[in-house]
């Protein structure tokens, strides 16, 4: 994944800025993508459910026990929805380490 980030160190805010792949998923991701405000600014934030299947595809090769955090409480909202994660999971045979129970 090509990438690049800002930072601002004096509040911590990271913002990345990621390049578009001709990927079913990505194209999928990029168009479910929704419009916020940042200090008068529109942005585009992923949603909750393609970060959580994007944490999943970063932790195939490297378990980090923050990204598996991070799932584990993504997985917990309220609002995921667990059959588009579930269905995108098994799409791409992605192992979820036991971490979407």
């Amino acid at each position: 994944m090509l990438a690049e980030n800002i930072i601002d160190f004096a509040s911590g805010f990271k913002a990345d800025f990621v390049i578009l792949k001709k990927e079913p998923f990505r194209i999928n991701e990029f168009n479910r993508r929704q419009k916020h405000t940042f200090e008068g600014y529109p942005v585009y934030v992923v949603t909750a459910e393609d970060l959580l299947i994007s944490k999943l595809m970063w932790i195939q090769d490297y378990q980090s026990a923050v990204q598996k955090e991070d799932i584990s409480s993504l997985w917990e909202l309220q609002s995921m929805d667990k059959n588009y994660v579930n269905q995108w999971v098994a799409n791409l045979q992605l192992n979820d380490f036991g971490l979407l129970l």
